[in-house]
């Protein structure tokens, strides 16, 4: 039998996710995401308010590295010769080593001198983006969060090496070290992507094509109103595993933020962005597709869905294609991809025992059912029936090739 504790605790569960189901069912997400409680983030895409666990020491125990710099460049540092071999001198411009595709915040849109909170899923290859060649020296897949001192979730690929995940913190300085005793806008740390099985899982993207990723909360807020105001930046991987949120990095500081969106291209200007160092006239490489889905801003409690009237978009340069695009909060671009089949109800390229699992759990389901899955529901007429085991009989054992579209 329950303890009255536990039904007490359970009933107020309960209570909390009626009343962020009830904000989020009425557009009002803002207020959802408030109603959340300490301990708490909002997962905004299911609108749950989801537990938090602190995994910074076992990532130290596990495949981080400490002094990434020895391994990948300063980012400030690449960035800078970048923009001088442009002709632009300013070093106090924050500005991207060139922008392969991606999202621009617009100059007075979005405004966060209070909270910029980042949700995203980046596409991720943890064997690396280039299937055939070895011309590209740096890709990052990065954004900001509209605060001007912020911290970058950083996809890092070179040449024909593994992908992995990096920290760039802007906010780093003498009186505010961050970790490890760094005193400027530096890599505070980076791991590959293979170290991180529960923070990524497979997914259809909205162009049809299987993509795993990887969704972050990067985040920027304003603790006190101190002089100067104290600051956090913080980074969250949502945990698939779990169904939480890893806090897996947090910075703390003085500053007087400058209100990023007063200005074009100064600083904290780009969304969600595939940023090359590739000079103008110099061919890029073909890879596998790379891009970002579902791209949201909390800021200064408003939630932005990045549409054109706050943002602007750069299309990929030749040969990438521009797989999807979703203006201007989701694209996907580049040369290879893997194509979804049906069948394929965990969206992993292949239809095998995993696959056969989940259908016969969501056999007999129709929508808004508990066990209805829609990857099981092939023609998409909100019933998992006898005209879809057809469909998963007759493709059991396919599988789904990387091609070159």
């Amino acid at each position: 039998m329950l303890s009255n504790r536990l039904i007490i605790i359970i009933g107020y569960m309960s209570i909390q996710a009626l009343i962020v189901a009830f904000f989020l069912q009425i557009g009002d997400v803002a207020t959802a995401r408030e109603v959340c409680q300490s301990g708490t983030l909002l997962e905004p895409y299911s609108g749950v308010c989801a537990p938090i666990n602190d995994v910074r020491i076992k990532l130290r125990g596990g495949g981080i590295q400490n002094l990434p710099n020895q391994l990948v460049p300063n980012l400030m540092q690449l960035r800078t010769q970048y923009a001088k071999r442009l002709g632009i001198e300013d070093e106090q411009i924050q500005a991207p080593g060139g922008i392969g595709a991606g999202t621009q915040y617009l100059r007075g849109s979005l405004q966060a001198l209070e909270r910029g909170e980042l949700h995203t899923k980046m596409f991720v290859h943890p064997t690396g983006i280039q299937p055939n060649n070895l011309e590209l020296d740096w890709l990052f897949t990065t954004a900001t969060n509209r605060v001007e001192q912020c911290v970058e979730v950083v996809g890092i690929y070179s040449r024909d090496g593994p992908g992995s995940l990096g920290v760039f913190d802007w906010s780093c300085s003498a009186g505010y070290p961050c970790e490890g005793e760094k005193t400027g806008p530096e890599w505070i740390w980076t791991i590959d992507f293979s170290e991180l099985p529960c923070n990524m899982v497979y997914i259809k993207d909205q162009g049809g094509h299987i993509q795993k990723i990887v969704h972050y909360a990067n985040l920027s807020a304003k603790m006190d109103n101190g002089e100067p105001p104290l600051w956090e930046n913080v980074i969250y991987l949502w945990n698939y595993c779990e169904q939480s949120w890893d806090y897996v990095y947090g910075h703390s500081y003085r500053r007087h933020q400058i209100d990023c969106s007063q200005y074009d291209n100064y600083c904290a200007w780009w969304g969600p962005i595939l940023e090359t160092f590739i000079d103008a006239g110099d061919p890029y490489p073909e890879i596998r597709e790379v891009g970002f889905e579902d791209s949201l801003l909390y800021h200064d409690g408003q939630w932005s869905w990045l549409t054109p009237e706050e943002t602007a978009f750069v299309n990929p340069n030749s040969p990438w294609q521009l797989f999807h695009f979703d203006p201007n909060r989701g694209y996907g671009a580049g040369n290879y991809a893997i194509e979804a089949i049906d069948g394929d109800c965990n969206n992993d390229g292949d239809i095998d025992g995993s696959d056969l699992a989940l259908f016969v759990a969501a056999y007999g389901s129709a929508a808004g059912e508990p066990n209805y899955n829609p990857d099981a529901d092939f023609n998409g007429d909100g019933f998992i029936d006898y005209n879809d085991l057809s469909v998963f009989a007759s493709a059991f054992g396919q599988i789904s090739l990387q091609t070159r579209l």
